[in-house]
């Protein structure tokens, strides 16, 4: 069994797009995330540019939540990856690496409320698959990593 979870955080990069899905008219919001990849070197900040990723969320979240956020705005978002694949109208096979939200927060002034834009639980989010608390302590990623 593998885990598919994704923890990311971004700006949004375009305002959400709200709209219903064609094969059962699910409501669903669409946006994009800029994810910072830039990093320091002892004093001095290495630029790189960041990565774009897509991200989609269904049902009565999306509907609830089609105004929450706006381009440029911050979010934390919770999810797994998806694989998308398409034949546009002149036949061309596209595939696209996709986040299907279960949590998006969003952050106010430098730090993420504490309670996540989706207020309804989600029921296939991993908690409800497995004791996360089991896993232990997560890793400080400002820490170095120390091996035995």
């Amino acid at each position: 069994m593998a885990i598919n979870q994704v923890q990311i955080e971004g700006n949004l990069g375009r305002d959400p797009d709200y709209r219903f899905s064609k094969g059962d008219g699910k409501p669903m919001l669409s946006f994009s995330i800029a994810v910072n990849q830039s990093y320091k070197v002892g004093n001095e900040w290495i630029d790189k540019p960041p990565v774009w990723l897509d991200v989609v969320l269904f049902g009565d979240a999306a509907s609830k939540h089609a105004d929450s956020f706006r381009k440029g705005d911050k979010v934390l978002v919770l999810g797994k990856l998806s694989r998308r694949e398409w034949t546009d109208r002149e036949g061309i096979l596209h595939d696209q690496l996709q986040i299907i939200a279960t949590d998006v927060y969003s952050a106010k002034r430098g730090s993420f409320t504490s309670e996540p834009a989706l207020s309804e639980p989600q029921s296939d989010t991993l908690a409800d698959e497995f004791d996360l608390d089991s896993l232990g302590p997560a890793i400080d990623m400002d820490s170095p990593l120390e091996m035995n």
